[in-house]
């Protein structure tokens, strides 16, 4: 995996621990001849954390280098999601960095999203372009999403990494929960992430036209989600 993706599991280490989860051979490394196409993908798993995916993409033609996180909660810890997912082309950078709720109230977003201000703020300068509009329900104070110059590049993976510290560290401390219907308030709003997620975004039709369509679906449906 690509540095970014290390840097953030090394991130993630240091507070607890991860352990692998299975993904299905055909899935977890597809490769192409010469080199043309690289695609890995790990899945993880640790206290509080349903599901940690890791991807990475490497294309020689057009050359494309993208790198994907996600730390998705259980539903007995009380925490957004963080998705990371940085892709450098030749003279081009798109980055997507976000906490998305999955609750949608005023305590929720104080206490769950406002720490992570101070990171944004600092880190304003960076460009930001219009989100897909399946993405508009996902976006707040604290999203980045750009497609412009590779100069930003560097920037954003600055800002990926204090976003996946801070993230890690609160996930750490985080009580977990007890009451049944926090759980299945959380389990709801995860359902409705990932179902936007696996039916939605666009980028699994990019996919299968490189790696054919039942693949790029079980991707998205195994490994993603």
């Amino acid at each position: 995996m690509g540095d970014l993706i290390r840097n953030i599991i090394d991130i993630a280490e240091k507070h607890f621990h991860m352990e692998a989860l299975p993904v299905d051979g055909a899935l977890a490394h597809i490769g192409w001849v010469f080199g043309l196409l690289d695609l890995r993908l790990e899945n993880r798993r640790a206290d509080g954390v349903r599901k940690f995916y890791a991807m990475e993409l490497t294309m020689r033609i057009p050359a494309v280098h993208q790198q994907g996180i996600a730390f998705y909660p259980d539903e007995t810890t009380d925490m957004p999601v963080l998705f990371v997912d940085l892709t450098r082309m030749k003279n081009k950078t798109i980055a997507y960095v976000n906490t998305v709720a999955l609750r949608d109230d005023d305590e929720y977003r104080r206490k769950h999203l406002a720490p992570f201000r101070a990171i944004a703020e600092r880190y304003a300068d960076l460009p930001r372009s219009d989100l897909p509009d399946w993405m508009q329900p996902h976006r707040n104070e604290n999203t980045f999403f750009a497609v412009t110059s590779q100069d930003c590049y560097e920037r954003f993976e600055a800002c990926a990494l204090e976003y996946a510290q801070l993230y890690c560290e609160r996930l750490r401390a985080c009580p977990r929960l007890a009451d049944s219907a926090a759980r299945e308030d959380i389990a709801a709003g995860r359902e409705r992430l990932r179902r936007d997620i696996a039916e939605k975004d666009t980028t699994r039709h990019l996919l299968a036209k490189i790696i054919g369509r039942r693949r790029a679906d079980r991707i998205f449906q195994e490994v993603l989600t």
